[in-house]
């Protein structure tokens, strides 16, 4: 509990961040990921993961927006 919780912290620490806001946005992302598939692994209603999701769908917005922050893969 306490390693998600420094996990979430760091995250949004990041978000303040210049040059690290979309590896932030990424890494609360991937942990609201975890917490969605977490939810509905314990048999919990969507309704309880829909604060997981919400966050989810706006994290992933954000990064969207600035993915021009994140290096390119190209070779």
């Amino acid at each position: 509990m306490y390693a998600v919780g420094i996990a979430q912290l760091l995250g949004a620490v990041s978000l303040w961040v210049q040059g690290y806001v979309a590896y932030g946005e990424l890494f609360l992302a991937a942990l609201m990921a975890g917490g969605v598939a977490s939810h509905l692994g314990a048999g919990d209603p969507v309704v309880m993961a829909a604060p997981a999701l919400g966050l989810l769908a706006l994290l992933c917005g954000l990064a969207f927006v600035r993915r021009g922050e994140l290096p390119s893969l190209r070779v």
